[in-house]
């Protein structure tokens, strides 16, 4: 993915998510405020980035998939307010700028969370109704972004991360904390695109496995730059991250670059089907192999 077109996908999201967190009332002025502070604090919008480059990738105009772009960017930032608590990883920083409940306070932190998970979901369904999708296509939709939160994603990941940082752990302890915590909703966000744009089931197959490779390299490459570099480079520091369940704590370091140089080329080979047409998504895969923070 070059610079010149990275930059425009993420001035375009940046701007639609200004947009959809615009100030609407007095009454709800200033928990807005607070969802904006953590949806324009900056990020790397690899997940807002994928719907859109995904979109033009099937043929379709990308700028008509921004709800659901910017939606699920919403889910992603509502999940990492709730990561950042005192109960959770105890964060200072995000993005560069003072976790959130920092500087709102616990309850105003967890009630934008809320706010942005519940907003995220309907501009979800918006695009599915733009769409005109069926009944049952809607149902897959729902179902596909509540199970990448819930019960087999982002919580549960969480929940997994939590619990071993208190007992030894074994690698497909990782490998799973992984999986729900990070590669879910990248399945996900793969999985509403081709229903969006009917798309069938071998094509879809080989971009969940795609996504599922890319989501877990994510997370790997995120401890990796936690090992490796500073918080302030990062732009982000926990209190807790010394003791959380990582490859680094049973692998040497040059074992767990390798892991990450496998799971990009399985990305990258899953994208044949799709010929030359993937080479974004193909650059993206060597993006998040080689990002710096």
């Amino acid at each position: 993915m070059g610079i010149p077109q990275k930059l425009n996908l993420e001035k375009l999201i940046n701007q639609s998510i200004r947009e959809y967190l615009r100030k609407d009332n007095k009454t709800n002025r200033d928990l807005l405020k607070w969802m904006r502070y953590s949806s324009l604090a900056g990020g790397k919008r690899i997940r807002a980035m994928l719907v859109l480059m995904l979109a033009e990738m099937l043929d379709k105009d990308p700028k008509e998939f921004l709800p659901l772009s910017c939606g699920i960017e919403m889910i992603h930032t509502s999940s990492l307010i709730l990561d950042d608590l005192p109960c959770m990883d105890n964060a200072i920083l995000r993005r560069g700028k003072p976790a959130l409940h920092r500087v709102a306070g616990e309850a105003n932190a967890i009630l934008s969370s809320y706010a942005l998970l519940m907003k995220g979901i309907e501009l979800i369904a918006y695009n599915a109704k733009v769409f005109k999708v069926d009944v049952l296509n809607f149902e897959k939709i729902i179902k596909s972004i509540s199970l990448a939160v819930g019960l087999e994603g982002i919580s549960l990941g969480q929940f997994l991360d939590l619990y071993f940082s208190e007992r030894k752990y074994t690698k497909n302890d990782v490998e799973k904390i992984h999986f729900y915590k990070t590669a879910s909703l990248f399945i996900s966000i793969f999985e509403i695109v081709g229903i969006l744009c009917g798309l069938e089931n071998k094509k879809l197959t080989a971009l969940k496995k795609y996504a599922k490779n890319i989501g877990l390299a994510f997370q790997i490459k995120d401890d990796l730059l936690g090992y490796e570099k500073k918080a302030e480079e990062l732009g982000k520091s926990s209190l807790k991250g010394e003791i959380r369940p990582t490859y680094l704590s049973l692998m040497e370091k040059d074992k767990v670059e390798k892991l990450l140089r496998d799971l990009t080329k399985e990305a990258r080979d899953a994208l044949k089907i799709f010929g030359k047409k993937a080479e974004p998504l193909r650059e993206m895969a060597n993006f998040v192999e080689r990002r710096e923070k």
